[in-house]
């Protein structure tokens, strides 16, 4: 189950206010979602008492942030 269908990508070049020039890519379905990791991720950091931003941890989204950007890597190796 995923987030749904992304929108389309697009851009165009205006020259007094008339479009001459427009690119549309099609959005497609998100077919990974990342929501179970996080929640697990979110627990093991309560477990661990590492999850608690005003006794100077990561807040749950930082931590979130941090997997997202470890997906992001893995996708441009």
């Amino acid at each position: 189950m995923g987030l749904g269908v992304r929108s389309r990508r697009y851009a165009l070049l205006a020259e007094d206010g008339v479009v001459k020039v427009l690119n549309l890519v099609d959005g497609g379905a998100f077919t990974f979602s990342v929501t179970e990791d996080l929640l697990k991720l979110k627990e093991w950091a309560k477990a661990q008492d590492i999850n608690d931003p005003k006794s100077g941890s990561l807040s749950s989204y930082a931590l979130c942030l941090l997997v997202i950007f470890h997906f992001q890597l893995k996708l441009m190796e």
